[in-house]
């Protein structure tokens, strides 16, 4: 018979296509009896497999798209997260397809666009950087494809299934470093308002400091480097410690305090978030708080795969712990330099 089809296969042995795709592919899941009317039907009418089809199903069953914000990429922490992805990636015999959305979320149809262009060629997605009100998770969510959020804990949506650091502890685990060296006010600079991690961060950091009685003033939540460092420069009362959203700000903020002639850590103290490797190196090297950045790839990767297997896995999250990483940028509080270079005693 010639242009013999899988429905006709289908048709001959009483089965479904998914029945006979499943036979073609060696699958598993498909019982003795079954596989061997489709063999049967498949003899019967002469049927030739497309192998070039198949290996297009097989590859397309088999990529994962990766959606994230440009200015991700320049973040040490998400090449990490990448790195970790890629390895289990390879371990599973996937494909990656990094695809960049629009810088800040501000133009959201250019990701809607990449996502709607791969729906019909990817098995799952894997979203990078997802912010409060995200349109592009909106639109993952619309069109039903199996999807797993990286590195953010979304409150909001239990049907969400994600990976992440724990950005609460994260913030608590470095404010109580802080604390343990006598610091009691601390600012926190940096971060987006429109970022989960931002909120859960600085949660972590007002946690921490209200077991002690202390709050974190309004006026030393700073969102800009370079408030900051105007702020820091120019008070006489200012904050003895600082508390960057990530290692990013820290490094910048270290650059410009330098600039400024406020020392770390003798008339400041500094600590990021995220562990990025340029802290090791920095002048003085600088304390952080790590959450495994490679692991949360590689476990997201694993997480999504599951999700496809298995469909009627409804949501899952995990948090992966944090731990700090003490270097030279923070010192005990029983003396600080001013900014004219005088000894401050704390009170």
């Amino acid at each position: 018979m010639a242009n013999v089809t899988i429905a006709d296969v289908a048709r001959h042995a009483g089965v479904s296509k998914a029945s006979v795709s499943f036979v073609l592919n060696d699958k598993p899941n498909v019982s003795t009896e079954t596989r061997a009317r489709v063999r049967k039907a498949i003899q019967d009418l002469g049927y030739t497999p497309d192998r070039t089809a198949q290996r297009l199903a097989t590859r397309r069953s088999q990529l994962y798209l990766v959606l994230h914000p440009r200015w991700l990429l320049s973040h040490y922490p998400a090449v990490t997260i990448i790195s970790g992805m890629q390895a289990a990636a390879k371990e599973t015999n996937a494909n990656l397809l990094l695809t960049t959305v629009d810088d800040d979320y501000a133009n959201p149809d250019l990701g809607i666009h990449y996502l709607r262009h791969h729906q019909s060629e990817v098995a799952g997605v894997l979203l990078m950087g997802a912010l409060i009100d995200d349109p592009v998770l909106a639109e993952v969510q619309k069109l039903a494809i199996p999807f797993v959020v990286v590195n953010r804990v979304l409150p909001l949506d239990r049907s969400i299934s994600f990976v992440s650091g724990d950005h609460v502890a994260a913030g608590r685990i470095a404010a109580e470093h802080l604390l343990r060296l006598g610091h009691r006010r601390i600012a926190f600079v940096g971060g987006d308002l429109r970022d989960w991690c931002y909120h859960d961060r600085l949660r972590g950091v007002r946690d921490a400091l209200r077991t002690t009685g202390q709050e974190l003033c309004h006026s030393d939540i700073i969102l800009d480097v370079s408030v900051a460092v105007s702020q820091f420069g120019n008070s006489t009362d200012r904050p003895t410690a600082a508390i960057a959203f990530n290692d990013a700000v820290a490094l910048d903020l270290l650059t410009y305090l330098t600039q400024s002639g406020i020392r770390v850590p003798d008339q400041l103290s500094l600590i990021g978030i995220d562990n990025a490797e340029p802290g090791a190196t920095s002048h003085p090297t600088l304390t952080s708080v790590d959450y495994s950045s490679f692991e949360l790839g590689y476990q997201s990767v694993h997480l999504l795969r599951d999700k496809i297997a298995t469909p009627s896995i409804a949501w899952q999250g995990t948090i992966l712990g944090s731990r700090l990483i003490e270097r030279d940028s923070c010192q005990r509080v029983s003396c600080r330099l001013t900014t004219d270079g005088r000894v401050s005693q704390p009170t």
